[in-house]
């Protein structure tokens, strides 16, 4: 199992707000999503998305909202039945396919912090 790493460091704008692209495509599932606060300011809100994947329709991975303090998250799915049902019972990581971007927001004029992914490579 290879695991990659992908490192966002992120600086806001004078509102408090940033959009961070990565600059590579990645294609495996999300092992970890490390929030590592640096000066960011109490209650920022994170949103990771995958962009321009096959079909060109983005998806929302994880929202966290009004964060303090550094944090380690470990996201998951919960997979769909044949008739698009949710089943519950049985979560799954998510599959990353396309370039991962961060949205932050209320983070603070000027303020840093990072988010750091960690991905089991699929091919």
């Amino acid at each position: 199992m290879a695991i990659t790493e992908v490192l966002f460091d992120i600086t806001t704008d004078a509102d408090g707000d940033s959009t961070d692209d990565h600059t590579h495509t990645v294609f495996g599932y999300l092992v970890k999503l490390v929030y590592a606060k640096t000066d960011f300011a109490d209650g920022v809100d994170l949103v990771l998305s995958m962009q321009s994947p096959p079909g060109a329709i983005a998806e929302t991975i994880i929202t966290l909202t009004n964060i303090n303090a550094s944090a380690v998250h470990y996201p998951v799915v919960d997979p769909s039945d044949t008739a698009g049902a949710a089943e519950t019972a049985q979560p799954v990581r998510h599959l990353l396919v396309g370039t991962p971007r961060i949205v932050t927001d209320e983070g603070g004029a000027t303020k840093t912090g990072k988010v750091i992914l960690y991905i089991e490579n699929a091919n």
